[in-house]
């Protein structure tokens, strides 16, 4: 089973969080790549605060885990 990467990021940055995933995913990862608000982004960066559950899932468990903000 390979390791699992999330990447959460907000709508500016689509374009880079999908090369990113393919990165990653050429490197052998799993990847998740969850779009979040910005103020939910940074809450789940810092761990304060209640996130969504598609965050919180694709956080959990990750070996890797990238804000693109």
């Amino acid at each position: 089973m390979n390791e699992k990467a999330c990447v959460v990021f907000v709508a500016d940055m689509k374009a880079q969080a999908d090369e990113l995933g393919g990165q990653l995913e050429a490197r052998g990862y799993d990847v998740c790549l969850q779009e979040a608000a910005p103020n939910d982004a940074v809450a789940a960066q810092v761990r304060m605060g209640a996130v969504s559950p598609e965050i919180e899932a694709c956080l959990t468990g990750a070996v890797l885990k990238i804000f693109l903000i």
